[in-house]
């Protein structure tokens, strides 16, 4: 987990206490007939005449116990468990002394000092531990007295492991290999004591992590958002169809909704330019102040420097992918060849100029708006730094008189008037003269940032 802003924390689930299991209390009848050590811990043995297991029903006697078998995890992850396992079954193992008791000092966190170990009998294969109310919780009001909740494992969701390829068929998509389960991702986000955060996942494979975030957020009124990486083909045959269909509803079989009862969802894609996007739209001009030169004279003087440098730094000025200014006249319709497969020839498609804009200013969007005025306008009220800035769009051209001029003039004011920004952007020329706002240039403000060429 990852913030910029502040520190993150994991928070655990609180229950209230359950005491139904402290039922029994050990009653020494005798003293232990053997005691021995191991590391540091001093152990006493009782044959089963020696002792005697009761119940006990009152919850403040601090003798109280809870029995606890020694199987599964408990052997491995857990002191007492894995103590046992290590060290005292092997006696068992060796002696086959049956019901016998240990009661080892100095271990357990209940404050009785010791813990008492039974070994198995000639029906069970495994070991018993009683452990008393933990000591932090009989400090408390045992009658509000809470714990936290352990986290679960990887083993606790096999069963949804194996069962998350059907959820997806349920929806009527094709089943990718190795999808995560809903349930645990969404309780690893659980695990966040926030429920309006961002999500990143940089391996969306089938789309489980916009699951479980739509889920969780329906479960708790979260305002979480999801932020998806895919570069699987399956993008638009699975990820998007399963955001759309978990939006409408949760519950689907045989490729049909059960219900309605989603929680709805606005959500946008992008693709990312490649590299083989750029070569694409290289576009090579010739430079006329060189081509005055015979060949011989053009070769002699710039040799590879010329192929490696002065290629890019003039002849592809005008290519699209460094931003071609004139074409930002109309920039609802700026096109760059694209790579959607990974075979055949690229397509032409229109890019969101505006938003690369945005994007490479840094701005946090409150507002956008569409408007038409004899052309479509575009404004967009985003934050940055403690200051507001409005950025404006619309389609231009050089032949526009100064009536027009005057017009755009009037209607981006009135446009502005309730925004109130400090800056304002505008594309192509403009009459916008500073009122209560600085004016600055989109196109040598994007040449910069875009690592591009600027004629100033």
């Amino acid at each position: 987990m990852f913030s910029k802003s502040e520190k993150v924390s994991i928070e655990k689930e609180k229950v209230d206490y359950d005491f139904s299991e402290y039922k029994l209390k050990i009653i020494e009848k005798d003293k232990s007939f053997k005691t021995f050590k191991i590391g540091k811990y001093k152990i006493e043995c009782f044959n089963p005449d020696q002792y005697e297991i009761v119940e006990c029903n009152d919850i403040n006697d601090p003798y109280v116990l809870k029995p606890i078998s020694i199987r599964g995890k408990i052997k491995t992850a857990q002191f007492t468990g894995k103590f046992y396992e290590e060290n005292l079954r092997p006696l068992f193992e060796k002696e086959k002394a049956y019901n016998y008791l240990y009661k080892v000092y100095d271990m357990g966190d209940d404050g009785l000092g010791f813990r008492y170990i039974k070994n198995p009998n000639k029906k069970t294969i495994n070991a018993v531990y009683y452990q008393g109310v933990p000591l932090k919780i009989r400090k408390e009001n045992l009658n509000n007295a809470q714990k936290e909740v352990s986290y679960f494992d990887f083993y606790d969701f096999e069963i949804d492991m194996n069962n998350e390829s059907k959820i997806i068929r349920n929806m009527g998509l094709i089943s990718i290999q190795s999808i995560k389960p809903v349930n645990f991702i969404k309780f690893l986000i659980s695990m966040i004591g926030k429920n309006d955060f961002f999500i990143l996942d940089f391996f969306a494979g089938s789309g489980t992590t916009a699951h479980a975030v739509m889920k969780l957020n329906k479960e708790d009124g979260g305002k979480r958002k999801f932020i998806l990486v895919e570069i699987g083909d399956y993008f638009d045959t699975v990820i998007i169809p399963r955001v759309k269909k978990v939006a409408y509803s949760f519950n689907w079989r045989d490729g049909k909704p059960q219900d309605s009862d989603g929680i709805g969802v606005f959500f946008k894609y992008q693709i990312l330019e490649q590299y083989e996007d750029t070569l694409e739209n290289i576009e090579l001009q010739e430079n006329q102040s060189v081509k005055k030169q015979s060949k011989d004279q053009y070769l002699q003087k710039f040799e590879d420097q010329y192929l490696q440098k002065y290629f890019l730094d003039y002849e592809t000025r005008e290519s699209p992918y460094l931003l071609n200014i004139d074409h930002l006249r109309n920039p609802f319709v700026y096109k760059l060849k694209v790579n959607l497969e990974e075979v055949g020839a690229p397509q032409e498609m229109v890019v969101d100029i505006p938003e690369t804009f945005n994007y490479l200013l840094g701005l946090k969007i409150k507002k956008i708006k569409t408007r038409e005025n004899g052309r479509k306008y575009l404004f967009i009220l985003g934050e940055k730094e403690g200051k507001d800035y409005a950025i404006v769009w619309r389609e231009y051209n050089d032949k526009w008189s100064d009536e027009d001029l005057k017009k755009d003039k009037e209607f981006i004011i009135q446009e502005l008037e309730d925004w109130t920004p400090h800056v304002v952007y505008i594309n192509g020329q403009s009459a916008l003269t500073p009122k209560n706002f600085e004016i600055r240039l989109i196109e040598p403000e994007f040449t910069r940032l875009m690592g591009g060429f600027s004629d100033n």
